[in-house]
C-alpha cells in the first residue's frame, strides 16, 4: 500500500545497487537483521510516513533488535504511553541527517532527532571507545551493534537497547495524559494523577533498570 511506501524507498547508490536506481524493502531489511519489533511499530504507529518525507533529505534510523523489546523496563514503559508518546518515541531513534557509523565515532555536542520540538529537547549524543559508538539519551545508553543499511541519503544502525529519552525518565515522565482505556469512569483521573503517574514512572524506571540493568 501507498502508506508503507516507505519501506520500498528508492535510494540512488551506485557499487552497493545493481541498478543506478532500486527499491529497497527495508522492513525486510529490518526483519532479516532481527529488528521485527520496530518494523511493525514503524508500520502501526504511521511513523514510516514521516521517515518517507525525510529519508530524501537525509536520515539516521537506530533500530532495537527483538531482545531490546524484551526487557522488563521497556515493556512496562510501552505498556503505560499514549499512542502520542510512543510516537515521539519512535521518532527519537531517527536523526535528520546522514550520519554514517564514521561520522558517529566523532560526533560532539547534542544531536538532534525527529522527535524534537521547541518544547522538549529530545536529543541524544555519542561516545566512542576504540572502534565501538554507543548512544546516550541520559537515560539509557544503547551500543550499536550493526551496521543494516549504508546507502546515502539513508543509514540504519541496529542498537542493542530501545533509547528511551531522558524526558520519559525524568522527575515528571511523559506529559500527563489521560489514563489507559478501561471501565467507564476511568478516564476521569485529574491533573494531579498524571503528574503522580509521571512520578511513579521514574521511580520504577529507575527501580527496574538497577535490578534489570
Amino acid at each position: 500500500m501507498a502508506a508503507y511506501s516507505f519501506f520500498l524507498l528508492l535510494l540512488i547508490a551506485p557499487g552497493i545497487l545493481a541498478a543506478p536506481t532500486s527499491a529497497l524493502n527495508v522492513t525486510e531489511l529490518l526483519e532479516n537483521a532481527g529488528c521485527s519489533t520496530v518494523a511493525s511499530l514503524l508500520q502501526s504507529t504511521g511513523v514510516l510516513e514521516t521517515f518517507l518525507s525525510s529519508a530524501h533529505k537525509g536520515l539516521t534510523v537506530f533500530a532495537p533488535n527483538d531482545e531490546a523489546f524484551k526487557a522488563p523496563e521497556v515493556v512496562w514503559l510501552l505498556g503505560k504511553l499514549s499512542s502520542a508518546e510512543k510516537v515521539s518515541l519512535l521518532l527519537y531513534h531517527a536523526v535528520p541527517s546522514y550520519k554514517p557509523y564514521r561520522s558517529l565515532k566523532v560526533s560532539k555536542g547534542p544531536i538532534p532527532t525527529l522527535a524534537s520540538n521547541g518544547t522538549r529537547k529530545f536529543e541524544l549524543t555519542t561516545t566512542a571507545t576504540g572502534d565501538e559508538v554507543t548512544i546516550q539519551t541520559g537515560a539509557v545508553a544503547s551500543r550499536i551493534t550493526s551496521t543494516i543499511l549504508d546507502a546515502s541519503p539513508l543509514v540504519i544502525f541496529s542498537v542493542d537497547a530501545v533509547l528511551v529519552p531522558k524526558e520519559y525518565s525524568g522527575p515528571t515522565g511523559p506529559a500527563p495524559q489521560s489514563p489507559s482505556p478501561g471501565p467507564a469512569g476511568d478516564s476521569q483521573a485529574g491533573g494531579s494523577s498524571g503528574r503522580g503517574s509521571g512520578i511513579m514512572l521514574a521511580a520504577v524506571l529507575a527501580v527496574m533498570a538497577s535490578v534489570f540493568g
